[in-house]
């Protein structure tokens, strides 16, 4: 007497529908992981501009002191980033006071990355 073939096991179709769900979430998957590395790269850039920002302010109010008024630019680089800033200082008023401007953006594209403002007293 012989016996009748097993069930036991997938079919082809069974096989390729689980490959086709695999394969919609592995997708899904890798995309998600490109887009949370491009926003930390950007989040990378916004930090590193806001501390040469913040490292121009200074600058600037010590040309404030000895009344520097103008624009002047340049290019630094900041934790690994390359970066163009450009100060703006000009009279706001009476009694010395000076508008401090400071505008960074990536050397690489030109996007403006951040602004800083403050206001300078020259004594």
């Amino acid at each position: 007497m012989s016996q009748l073939p097993s069930d036991k096991g997938f079919t082809l179709v069974e096989v390729l529908v689980a490959l086709g769900v695999f394969s919609v979430a592995a997708l899904a998957l890798i995309t998600l992981i490109n887009e949370t590395t491009r926003g930390a790269a950007h989040t990378d850039m916004k930090f590193a501009a806001m501390v040469e920002a913040d490292n121009q302010v200074i600058l600037a109010l010590e040309d404030v002191r000895k009344t520097r008024v103008g624009i002047t630019t340049g290019e630094t680089e900041q934790l690994g980033r390359k970066l163009e800033w450009e100060r703006r200082i000009t009279p706001a008023g009476s009694g010395g006071l000076y508008a401090i401007e400071v505008v960074i953006q990536s050397a690489d594209s030109g996007q403006i990355l951040t602004r800083a403002e403050t206001i300078g007293v020259n004594r």
